[in-house]
């Protein structure tokens, strides 16, 4: 199990943190006949087979693209794919893996929302968070793209507010996928990324869900970490085995970041179950800090 730092805990019950949680989280999620969202490598890996078999790629295209998926290009390969397909079909055929099924939202998509943070970030284009937190809020959580230019007086008033900085589904042309796609949306849209920045030296973040590979993070952390190698840390939750010992610690230091490790075992069990001490945890403080008076 996590344990969660008391710092952490504090900063979430003050609301100073922000949740940034990946496509780990959504992978929990189940629809009506039990499926299960496709992890992204898995979605483009079907996508490349399907490729091959219409004969819209070559045999030695598909043997670059399956290499690049062994080694995570995920951004190469979809570029490569949506090249081939076209952006309509390739926009279907995520329709049709991650909005058509209706996904409902997991128990750990619930444990976030009940750690009522102000402010929730999501790189993932499934709405199945946002579903959730809008029924079980009465629609009062506000839902703003990488593409509004609204965002900073969101941020400074009192709503509850979700980031989904690579768009959602529903939008479709206004999705980031690929590779020329990040660097348009940072070029576009560069004053939300600003204000992303802003929010990692301002606020704690915990990470959930994620992968160190994702551009965007590794882009945040470096520059957060280069320009603020001495302030407080960041949290990375991540599971046992992945990046511990020295190599952890060395990568861990460079970013800036705390790594949490945990079991990974029984599809990621524990994560959840460690969210919910955190929930606990959390409830506590904000108790403690109302008795007090300490808001």
């Amino acid at each position: 199990m996590i344990t969660w730092p008391t710092k952490l805990i504090e900063d979430i019950a003050s609301r100073r943190a922000v949740l940034f949680f990946g496509s780990g989280v959504s992978l929990n999620s189940t629809a009506a006949d039990g499926s299960r969202p496709a992890s992204w490598w898995a979605f483009l890996d079907g996508l490349r087979s399907r490729a091959m078999s219409e004969n819209r790629i070559t045999s030695a295209d598909n043997k670059i693209l399956r290499r690049l998926l062994k080694e995570g290009d995920l951004l190469s390969v979809c570029d490569v794919l949506k090249y081939v397909l076209g952006r309509e079909d390739f926009v279907e055929r995520v329709k049709l893996a991650y909005k058509t099924p209706g996904f409902h939202a997991a128990e750990i998509h619930k444990l976030i929302y009940r750690l009522d943070l102000r402010i929730v970030a999501t790189p993932n284009f499934d709405e199945i968070y946002e579903t959730y937190a809008r029924s079980a809020s009465n629609s009062t959580c506000t839902v703003k793209q990488h593409t509004d230019n609204d965002l900073a007086e969101c941020l400074r008033g009192n709503e509850r507010v979700i980031l989904k900085i690579h768009g959602s589904v529903s939008n479709p042309n206004e999705l980031v996928f690929t590779r020329s796609e990040y660097a348009q949306a940072r070029t576009k849209s560069r004053y939300f990324y600003a204000l992303l920045e802003s929010l990692l030296r301002t606020h704690t973040f915990l990470f959930v869900g994620c992968g160190l590979a994702d551009p965007d993070i590794r882009l945040l952390l470096e520059d957060y970490a280069f320009s603020f190698a001495q302030s407080r840390k960041h949290y990375f939750t991540i599971p046992s085995g992945i990046l511990g010992g020295t190599t952890g610690k060395v990568i861990g230091d460079s970013l800036n970041l705390q790594f949490l490790h945990y079991s990974d075992r029984n599809n990621h069990k524990e994560l959840t179950e460690s969210m919910t001490q955190l929930v606990s945890a959390v409830e506590l403080d904000r108790k403690r800090l109302a008795d007090g008076q300490l808001w």
